[in-house]
């Protein structure tokens, strides 16, 4: 019986395949977003500098 109802606590509360891979491409998406602008950050930075302004 406990058994039954372990299966059935996981069945309602696991997360379903597709979703969990559109979370994670969401995170790795957000991810490379803020690494990008930082390079971006870093780059405008290193030409206002090589331009002397």
């Amino acid at each position: 019986m406990t058994q039954v109802m372990l299966s059935i606590g996981d069945a309602l509360f696991a997360q379903p395949a597709t979703r969990r891979n559109g979370i994670a491409f969401a995170q790795k998406a957000i991810g490379l977003a803020i690494v990008g602008s930082g390079f971006a950050v870093i780059v405008a930075h290193g030409l206002q500098f090589a331009l002397g302004r």
